[in-house]
């Protein structure tokens, strides 16, 4: 397995490319695990905890970028990408709703008829 200090120089080096690329915050985790998959030749997993980063080498170096992600931007990862909310009269009461991002297409529709099928 590489060393912990190379493998902190090498996330650091695509971390600043990433920089001058504009790569948005919460995309570099993944984009820096795949780019250490690359450099290194191996395949990496995309999520690793504390607990299964002691199966194997992959799974401690996908731990050892999230953490050093984590370490360095904290916060700044976690943001909400959803398109934003959906706000329903519903029998007198305001019910809100989260409309998450989704790729492709999508339809919505309400009918209080639970038995109604959308057949497009």
């Amino acid at each position: 397995m590489i060393n912990t200090e190379d493998l902190e120089r090498i996330v650091r080096d695509i971390d600043d490319k990433f920089n001058l690329s504009n790569v948005a915050i919460p995309r570099r985790v993944i984009n820096c695990i795949a780019e250490v998959s690359k450099i290194l030749k191996v395949s990496l997993p995309i999520l690793a905890t504390k607990e299964n980063s002691k199966e194997s080498d992959a799974y401690m170096i996908t731990y050892l970028i999230s953490e050093w992600y984590e370490n360095m931007y904290g916060n700044r990862l976690r943001i909400n990408i959803d398109i934003g909310f959906l706000i329903i009269l519903l029998r007198g009461e305001l019910l809100v709703c989260r409309i998450p991002n989704f790729f492709g297409t999508c339809k919505f529709f309400i009918e209080e008829d639970l038995s109604y099928e959308c057949l497009d």
